[in-house]
């Protein structure tokens, strides 16, 4: 099942020193499930729709949003490559 394939790459990656970060999170489900296997960070529709990066720095700065995001040190490096 793809449980179990997201598990095991899960797993995989955290063996390898590696950071995960989630991408197509669709519903509060998906998103439990990574919370649960220790995902860093996600991305997905049920997260936010698609949206420029001056969109995205604004979103982010709000508090009304449901947000699984990198920490602040690892959101600097994001904003530092875009």
């Amino acid at each position: 099942s793809n449980d179990k394939i997201v598990e095991a790459i899960v797993e995989l990656a955290k063996n390898l020193g590696l950071k995960v970060i989630a991408e197509g999170i669709e519903t509060d489900g998906q998103l439990q499930r990574l919370r649960e296997l220790n995902c860093e960070g996600g991305q997905g529709i049920y997260l936010a729709q698609p949206m420029s990066f001056g969109a995205l720095k604004t979103h982010l700065g709000t508090d009304s949003v449901r947000v699984f995001s990198p920490s602040t040190a690892d959101m600097a490096e994001i904003l530092t490559l875009q």
